[in-house]
């Protein structure tokens, strides 16, 4: 395509005369000069814009070149294709505007932006304060918000109208995982407050199988469908996520607490504080009374605990036929073979001819919820462990 005319003008305006010393300039040579510089200014600019077309090309109208509307550059009359070269300004390696002359329209230019978005992050919902656009993988995306590991907020109770068989479970903040750790898929769980019956039929907030056993801990997992969604709460026996057996479309979850039934299928009473992971049962449960023992020779016994977990118990001890008697708990895997007052949880020294106290101490059980006792300078000494409550381990997990 040719250039379009352009109407005469010439490229520079001098002055028409040059003035001498003592010369007189007058008004009509005045004028003069000014019609020159004004005639110029209509022949090469013209009074009301400029468009790029043979029959107003003096004129310069912005609005018929740069405007809302889609339109390319393609002939004379928006500025002509063989003076505007976009190739050189916007390179190929994003995308160019060749579909109509270089100049290109909006619709192919959109079209060519979408095509190079290779993950379409896309999204025509409104977000929320401190979401974040996620992609969904099917060429749009969602807004979401970021997840953390964090539990907060959460208090397990007996439930007030059936405390024997149902349990309230609240929490302000909490993670569930497609793995049920911190190493799965996350979603974070808000404001949960829900009520669960262990003697129910299996499924959300109930126990997630048919059947309940008596003397058993049951752990406390809330779950929920993908992204979060439809929380609930389910009791288990199995302490890993993938052992649980879980309601339809449920795929992530995490253990926000236990509980344990005794020998009448009833939960056995406790509290819990918000916020906290100690449990305190209302009523201790006597879980050693041992008549048979031997000084420095530790024993082992079973406590009403989570295995893994920091049991808080009262040692008791009763000599008869001495004037000493001392009582230590500790783990399974210490050495039992030494046994002195230093060690012990509780010691006494009388002159009587009976002798008994108490003390509370914390000890590490195994996985088998169990730990060791033993009594030192004694020669026939009761002992007895009360079991008073314990710490769960579950911030973590």
């Amino acid at each position: 395509m040719s250039p379009p005319a352009w109407a005469a003008c010439s490229p520079s305006v001098t002055r028409s005369k040059d003035w001498g010393t003592s010369e007189v300039l007058t008004d009509t040579d005045l004028e003069a000069e000014y019609d020159r510089g004004y005639t110029a200014r209509n022949d090469c600019l013209g009074p009301s814009g400029h468009k790029h077309n043979d029959t107003d090309s003096p004129n310069l109208d912005w609005d018929d070149i740069w405007s809302d509307a889609a339109h390319d550059h393609s002939d004379a009359a928006e500025g002509g294709a063989s003076s505007f070269d976009w190739d050189s300004v916007w390179t190929d390696a994003v995308h160019s505007h060749e579909s109509a002359g270089e100049g290109g329209t909006v619709e192919a230019h959109a079209s060519t932006v979408v095509e190079s978005i290779t993950v379409g992050l896309i999204s025509t919902e409104a977000s929320s304060v401190n979401q974040i656009l996620t992609v969904d993988g099917d060429g749009g995306a969602s807004w979401s918000t970021p997840a953390i590991w964090v539990r907060d907020g959460v208090q397990i109770a007996n439930n007030g109208s059936d405390a024997n068989n149902d349990i309230d479970v609240d929490y302000d903040a909490l993670t569930v995982s497609t793995n049920g750790d911190a190493d799965g898929a996350l979603s974070l769980l808000s404001d949960g407050n829900f009520t669960a019956a262990l003697d129910g039929s299996a499924g959300c907030n109930a126990i997630d199988t048919s059947s309940e056993s008596g003397d058993t801990w049951y752990y406390v997992w809330v779950i929920s469908k993908a992204n979060g969604s439809t929380p609930c709460v389910v009791l288990s026996t199995a302490s890993d996520f993938p052992s649980v057996t879980l309601p339809v479309d449920y795929t992530s979850g995490r253990i926000a607490g236990v509980i344990r039934n005794n020998g009448s299928s009833n939960i056995i009473a406790f509290d819990h504080p918000k916020a906290g992971h100690y449990y305190r049962f209302r009523d201790p449960i006597k879980d050693v009374s041992d008549s048979t023992m031997e000084n420095d020779t530790g024993k082992t016994g079973t406590l009403t605990v989570p295995p893994n977990t920091l049991a808080h118990v009262r040692a008791h001890a009763t000599e008869s036929s001495g004037t000493t008697v001392a009582i230590a708990v500790f783990p399974t895997n210490a050495s039992d073979d030494t046994a002195n007052l230093d060690e012990a949880s509780f010691s006494y020294l009388t002159a009587s001819s009976t002798i008994e106290g108490s003390g509370v101490d914390l000890v590490l059980v195994d996985s088998s919820s169990q730990m060791k006792y033993m009594v030192a300078e004694a020669t026939a000494a009761i002992a007895t462990v009360n079991t008073l409550g314990f710490w769960d381990n579950y911030a973590g997990e």
